[in-house]
């Protein structure tokens, strides 16, 4: 229930005789607004009952306790033939217009219908006489419906004949009753049939028109707007209102709110998957949606039609409707109702307005003030046919929940599914609000909600599908929305991290440093080794030199097996070896033994080492040669192969005075 009853269901009319009823129109056609409220929650109910001579316009005021200020009163002036299809409009200050269809000369000397209205203060006095909407006509005029702005400006729209068939007009007033030029043509598509229009006023007095037009919109009967300013000039065109063009639209019911943002609900055929359902659509004060199309009936069996709509002041709404076989309602056809904030979010699910159960309840109109205290009056069983009722409704004090956790966010890899990650708990300023529903939400932007359920046996938990695996998958994003029992909601995006155990081999050994120069000492660091293991969770490894019978270059080395450092363990000369490149094995060992053996190369450079002997060949000359004359030839011996040149000198001549020779 997101509506409070204030007080009980109460009958409207006191005549009793016949039927008294808020709708007079074949079941195509919209139900009128059949109430209206002031900004302080006074209210009006108006409708088709017995005045003596076939049917008469009626109308009863409220106060916003609910008292009825007298008894109800004969509107229409005229008497003579049918009246009937009433429509009202109250503004601000508790002023209210009636409209009405009558079927009387309307000064062409042959009886039509036609549009007439009445004035009334808001003391429910009426101001001047009733007169004719229309221009005079011997077409008939029909389904007037009535809107009026802060001031008491109002304007009034009718089904009439246009250049083809019915279209839809209007006739604007000020709040003395003088009509502000003549009346408009609403409709540009001329072509079928145009009727059942609905209109609505902002404090302004900008103005939106709906209505149900045939075969336009490429299926059957679809839902046409247009807007236009206080002045009546239209503001841009004719634009559709429904999106799904399969089947019938109709019964459009427009408000709007005090700065022009509007809501447009209607009756669509099979569109949830059963009969009729009730939509609605909001639109921004230019006219552009502002939501997609939002369906407000919950239960789909059978028709759901003929629904109303009123906006608050700040823009949220309350959709009223007929529902046949409604099961909170014992009998064939309920009056429930539903209310939505000024985004479509839906405040609760619906909820059944009328008490008494028995017979057929129909054709509700709702009105809202500017606090979200609402009315709704309907038509439902009496004693002598049928008769008009109303329920007066508070709106529930609901907040939305500010927080969204679960007791736990980790979840250890490689155990079976499905897994239980953790239980939800919601935070709500609304005590009452103890029980939540959580669901995972955009998932087209969250892939990771795949891999997760909600369950439990409270569906409170998170259930992981799927064994984890961290190698694959370290963590997963998910969006949760939870929502309280009177449909507010609150979303969260949660982070699950999946916890590593060791299951993996290491799958790397580097070395940050491979270059050692020869002939360095032993015991000479050459580097650390590092280890490269998936699972996060190792982080200490046992190193070892391994296999040296196929890598013998092992012989040359060492390592520490916690710290893997690498050290010189033997001298190193590459000038013994056919390449200065030393490949070692090495292996690394995790907690758990699981290992991994890589081979290493490190590169030993060269040093270059002095030369190790000299030697004379030959070491004998005759005496008396010449000078000049070549003794023999000089060779050295050097370790490192590649020096092959050499060059001589004689030192130390003191010492060796021979040198001069």
């Amino acid at each position: 229930m997101t509506g409070i009853p204030q007080g009980s269901e109460f009958a409207i009319n006191t005549i009793t005789s016949g039927s008294q009823q808020t709708f007079f129109a074949p079941l195509t056609s919209h139900t009128p607004r059949a109430v209206a409220i002031d900004s302080d929650g006074d209210y009006i109910v108006t409708w088709t009952g017995q005045d003596g001579s076939l049917t008469g316009i009626f109308a009863r005021r409220y106060n916003n306790a609910g008292v009825a200020q007298g008894g109800e009163f004969g509107v229409n002036t005229t008497t003579a033939g049918p009246q009937a299809f009433s429509s009202v409009a109250m503004d601000a200050d508790g002023d209210f217009v009636i409209t009405w269809t009558s079927n009387q000369d309307d000064g062409l000397g042959i009886p039509s219908y036609g549009i007439y209205a009445q004035r009334y203060n808001n003391a429910g006095v009426a101001q001047g006489g009733e007169f004719l909407v229309n221009a005079p006509s011997l077409a008939d005029q029909n389904e007037s419906t009535i809107a009026i702005d802060s001031d008491g400006d109002f304007i009034i729209t009718w089904t009439g004949n246009d250049a083809v068939g019915r279209g839809i007009f209007a006739q604007r007033y000020n709040s003395a009753g003088v009509a502000q030029g003549g009346e408009i043509q609403v409709n540009t598509e001329t072509n079928d049939t145009q009727r059942a229009s609905s209109v609505a006023m902002d404090a302004n007095g900008d103005f939106v028109v709906t209505w149900t037009s045939s075969g336009q919109d490429g299926g059957l009967d679809g839902i046409y707007a247009q807007r236009y300013n206080s002045a009546g000039v239209a503001q841009g065109t004719e634009f559709r209102v429904n999106s799904t063009t399969s089947g019938n639209q109709q019964n459009a019911s427009v408000s709007m709110d005090t700065t022009g943002n509007f809501v447009v609900t209607w009756s669509s055929d099979s569109q949830d998957g059963n009969g009729f359902g009730v939509y609605a659509r909001i639109f921004g004060a230019t006219g552009t949606p502002v939501s997609d199309e939002i369906q407000v009936n919950q239960f789909t069996i059978n028709d759901q039609r003929f629904p109303s709509v009123s906006v608050d002041a700040d823009g949220d709404f309350v959709v009223s409707w007929s529902s046949v076989a409604q099961p909170l309602d014992a009998s064939s056809t309920g009056i429930v109702a539903r209310r939505f904030n000024k985004v479509g979010t839906p405040q609760g699910g619906e909820f059944l307005v009328n008490t008494t159960v028995l017979g057929t309840q129909q054709y509700p109109s709702v009105a809202v003030d500017a606090d979200g205290d609402f009315v709704v009056a309907w038509t439902s069983p009496d004693a002598s046919g049928n008769g008009v009722f109303g329920q007066r409704f508070s709106p529930v004090a609901n907040n939305s929940p500010l927080d969204l956790s679960v007791n736990n966010l980790t979840v250890v890899e490689n155990l079976p599914a499905p897994i239980t990650v953790g239980t939800f708990t919601t935070l709500d300023p609304d005590l009452g609000d103890t029980t939540f529903t959580y669901s995972l939400i955009l998932t087209g932007s969250f892939p990771d909600n795949n891999s997760f359920a909600i369950g439990g046996a409270n569906s409170d938990q998170l259930i992981l599908l799927f064994s984890p695996d961290r190698e694959t998958q370290s963590s997963y994003t998910i969006n949760v929305q939870t929502t309280d029992p009177g449909g507010f909601s609150y979303t969260e995006i949660l982070t699950i991290t999946v916890t590593d155990v060791s299951d993996t081999d290491p799958i790397n050994i580097l070395l940050d440093t491979n270059t050692v120069a020869e002939d360095v000492a032993i015991g000479t660091p050459v580097g650390i080794v590092s280890t490269t293991d998936p699972d996060i969770s190792d982080t200490t490894f046992t190193y070892a030199l391994v296999d040296t019978a196929m890598f013998p270059d092992n012989a040359a080395f060492s390592i520490n097996p916690s710290t893997g450092q690498l050290t010189v363990a033997a001298a190193l000369d590459v000038d013994t070896r056919p390449t200065n490149i030393y490949s070692i094995q090495v292996s690394t060992t995790d907690p758990t033994g699981r290992s991994y053996v890589e081979t290493l190369s490190i590169t030993v450079t060269n040093v270059n080492e002095a030369p190790t002997d000299l030697d004379l060949t030959p070491k004998a000359v005759n005496e008396n040669v010449v000078t000049g004359t070549v003794v023999g030839d000089f060779s050295s011996t050097d370790p490192d192969v590649g020096d092959t040149v050499f060059t001589y000198t004689l030192v130390d001549t003191v010492t060796f005075p021979d040198n001069a020779v």
